[in-house]
């Protein structure tokens, strides 16, 4: 059976080709998924990446072999806060600046909130909202240093503007995300550098 597809929606896509040389890129949650194919996407622009994830082995080692372009793979746990200085810091050594972070590093578990552990909703804020959180606050520093402006682009989902059943915490982590972009967007305003949270309303 042919498929019919109308005229009005068989048009050719304009390709739009991006330029990232000399600009230097963190990713975290690059493992796999999303964050895997920004590293890619980055690193075949021309940009100097870093790729980070909670460990090394297995899909950021992927992530980082199947680049096109030039991509460092470090390890980092975004809820430790000593544990995001020292990534940024390596960032800012290895490509002397930091032009674009962005937040991709998240988990998500299914519960009901009566039967949810306390545990539970703390792992899942520590990483979704206080890692993101931590994230921006120690690449804002150097973009503000550095006076150049910046980028920083912070993953959200459908679940940024509305409700989810079996997901309370993760809802409320995203909620928190894209009131943090706002804040920090208005924040860094003067500073030439840029915030924004990334989602489909869906």
């Amino acid at each position: 059976m042919e498929a019919h597809i109308p005229t009005q929606t068989a048009r050719a896509v304009k390709q739009v080709s991006y330029d990232f040389t000399g600009m230097s890129v963190l990713i975290t949650g690059a493992g796999r998924g999303v964050g895997r194919s920004h590293v890619q996407a980055f690193a075949a622009a021309g940009a100097d990446v870093v790729a980070a994830d909670l460990r090394i082995e297995g899909g950021l080692e992927e992530t980082a072999a199947g680049a096109d372009g030039n991509v460092a793979a470090l390890a980092c746990d975004v809820s430790d806060a000593t544990a995001v200085e020292q990534l940024v810091s390596a960032t800012v050594d290895a490509y002397g600046k930091i032009d674009v972070l962005i937040n991709n590093a998240g988990i998500i578990e299914l519960y009901p909130v009566a039967d949810m552990d306390e545990a539970v909703w703390d792992r899942v804020i520590d990483v979704n909202l206080k890692g993101t959180f931590l994230c921006c606050k120690a690449a804002a520093r150097r973009m503000i240093e550095a006076g150049n402006g910046g980028r920083i682009i912070n993953t959200g989902s459908g679940a940024s503007f509305r409700g989810v059943p079996l997901l309370a915490h993760y809802v409320a982590a995203k909620h928190g995300v894209a009131g943090l972009s706002k804040t920090l967007a208005v924040e860094l305003a003067r500073t030439g550098s840029r915030s924004t949270t990334s989602a489909r309303r869906r």
